[in-house]
C-alpha cells in the first residue's frame, strides 16, 4: 500500500464471494494510518483476493504494489464506500501456455496446474511413449486436418506441429524426453549437433526446438517464449533397469547442453525437482518400487527376476490376464504376458519386475507444475 492512504482494513479472501476474511489487516493501530512501503503483507496459500476498505470521506487513490517496487499494479481511483476487491495478479494471467511432451506432458496435469496457479490459458501438443522428434513432427499421422483445433487435444494421435499450435501462445514448455533416455546414454552427441545429420540427443533436441520457432515465425509470434524442461529424477521402469541415478546426470547434462546453445531458459527438475529415492511413494504414481504385475516363481515380488523353469510350469493364463512372468533361468531369460487366453512373449518390456517410478501420481503432478509456474514468473 501507498505510504498515507489511509485504508481502513485490508481483508485476505479465499475467494471473491467469501463473506468472512481469512485475514484482516487493521491500520488503525498504526500512528501514521498507512503502511509504508518497507510493511509488506504475508499471502498465504489460498488466497486469491485481496478486499481494501476505508472511509468514504478518504478519496485518496489506493494502490497495490510489488515488494520494492514503486510501480502501481492496481489503483483504484474512485471514493470507495464498501469493500473494493482486487485480484491479485501476476504477468501471466491470461496468457496461453503449450506443454509439449510424451506421456508424463499427455497425462494434462502439471500443465493444468500451471494454468490454475498463474490464471493462464492451457494448451497441449503432446502422446504417451513418444520420443522427441515426434514431439514436433507427430507420430506418423501427417499434418493436422482441416478443422484442427489445437485446443481439443487427444492423446491417440499427435500430429506435427503446425502454425495453429503456436498461434496466440505466449510460453511454451517442452518437457521430459523420458523415451530418449537410452539415446541420452549411449549418444548424447555435442552441443551443436542437429537431426538428420547428427542422430544424437542433442541433435534431436536442437531439431524439436528448430522446428518450434519455424512454426513460431510462420504465425508471427517471435515474442512467444521458448522453455525446455528436464526429466525429474525417478526410479526403474519396465524397459529400463536404470535409475534417475544411474543415468540422470546423462539426461540432464544433455538436455542442458541443447538449451544453452539456444540460448533458452531450462527448468532442472531433475536436480532441483524435489522427487527422490526417499519419497517416490508421495509423489509417484506407484507407491511400491516393483511391479505389482509381475507374476514371481516364488510369489514374492520384492522387484527381482524370478523365472519360472518352463512355460508348463507357469500359472493360468485365463486367471492373471495381463500379468507378466519370466521364464528359464536369470542370465537368459524370456518375458511373457497373459492376453488371457495364452502367455505371449514380449520384447518391448525386458524388466517386467520394475514398477512404474516415472510417472508422477496427483501430487507430483502437482509438485511439478507449482515448479514450473514459479519458474515461469522468473521470465
Amino acid at each position: 500500500m501507498k505510504q498515507g492512504t489511509n485504508v481502513a482494513c485490508v481483508a485476505l479472501l479465499s475467494i471473491k464471494a467469501a463473506e468472512t476474511a481469512t485475514f484482516v489487516y487493521d491500520i488503525a493501530n498504526d500512528n501514521d494510518h498507512g503502511v509504508a512501503f518497507e510493511r509488506w503483507l504475508t499471502i498465504p496459500d489460498g488466497i486469491t483476493y485481496l478486499a481494501i476498505s476505508r472511509p468514504a470521506a478518504t478519496p485518496n487513490a489506493v494502490s497495490v504494489t510489488k515488494k520494492g517496487d514503486k510501480s502501481r499494479l492496481d489503483v483504484i481511483d474512485e471514493d470507495i464506500k464498501e469493500i473494493k476487491e482486487i485480484q491479485l495478479t501476476n504477468k501471466w494471467v491470461g496468457k496461453r501456455i503449450l506443454a509439449i511432451g510424451d506421456s508424463v506432458t499427455a497425462a494434462g496435469q502439471w500443465q493444468n496446474r500451471v494454468g490454475e496457479v498463474l490464471s493462464m490459458n492451457v494448451r497441449t501438443h503432446a502422446k504417451g511413449g513418444i520420443g522427441i522428434i515426434q514431439m514436433v513432427d507427430g507420430d506418423g499421422s501427417g499434418d493436422a486436418p482441416e478443422g484442427y483445433d489445437p485446443d481439443d487435444f487427444g492423446t491417440s494421435t499427435i500430429y506435427a506441429l503446425n502454425t495453429q499450435d503456436v498461434t496466440d501462445v505466449d510460453v511454451i514448455v517442452i518437457m521430459g524426453f523420458y523415451n530418449a533416455r537410452r539415446l541420452a546414454v549411449s549418444n548424447p552427441g555435442n552441443e551443436n549437433d542437429m537431426y538428420p545429420s547428427q542422430d544424437t540427443f542433442i541433435g534431436h533436441l536442437n531439431y524439436a526446438i528448430k522446428r518450434i520457432y519455424e512454426e513460431l515465425a510462420l504465425a508471427n509470434n517471435n515474442k512467444c517464449k521458448v522453455v525446455v524442461c528436464s526429466a525429474h529424477k525417478y526410479g526403474k521402469y519396465p524397459w529400463s533397469d536404470l535409475t534417475g541415478y544411474d543415468d540422470g546426470k546423462n539426461i540432464y547434462d544433455a538436455t542442458k547442453k541443447s538449451a544453452n546453445y539456444n540460448s533458452l531458459y531450462c527448468i532442472d527438475l531433475m536436480n532441483c525437482g524435489g522427487i527422490n529415492m526417499y519419497n517416490w511413494n508421495y509423489y509417484q504414481n506407484s507407491n511400491v518400487p516393483y511391479n505389482t504385475m509381475y507374476i514371481p516363481q516364488d510369489g514374492i515380488n520384492n522387484g527381482t527376476n524370478k523365472p519360472f523353469a518352463s512355460i508348463e510350469d507357469a500359472p493360468n493364463a485365463a486367471e492373471n490376464i495381463n500379468k507378466y512372468i519370466t521364464v528359464t533361468n536369470l542370465e537368459s531369460y524370456k518375458v511373457y504376458k497373459s492376453n488371457g487366453t495364452n502367455w505371449v512373449e514380449q520384447s518391448n518390456y525386458p524388466y517386467p519386475w520394475n514398477g512404474d517410478q516415472l510417472h508422477p501420481g496427483s501430487n507430483g503432478y502437482k509438485l511439478i507444475g507449482d515448479i514450473v509456474a514459479g519458474n515461469l514468473m522468473l521470465l
